[in-house]
């Protein structure tokens, strides 16, 4: 099994972030994401399924806090 090291989703997600918001999500990489990780793509693939998980680990948070807001102004 291989060995999971702290801090590593977060900073996957930062990147995937960064990655997605400057190049759309059909022309964003794995293998850019990890690289600015500071990680391999393997790591990617141990904690997200594929490049559409991760997408939604980075875009959940922000529905999340989106409909929070609605639903308390509403």
């Amino acid at each position: 099994m291989p060995v999971r090291i702290k801090g590593v989703p977060a900073k996957l997600i930062e990147a995937a972030r960064e990655e997605f918001f400057e190049k759309g999500f059909k022309s964003a990489s794995i293998r850019d994401i990890s690289s600015k990780a500071e990680t391999s793509p393997r790591a990617v693939y141990t904690r997200f399924k594929n490049k559409e998980e991760l997408f939604a680990a980075v875009v959940q948070p922000v529905l999340d806090s989106f409909c929070e807001q609605f639903m308390a102004d509403k």
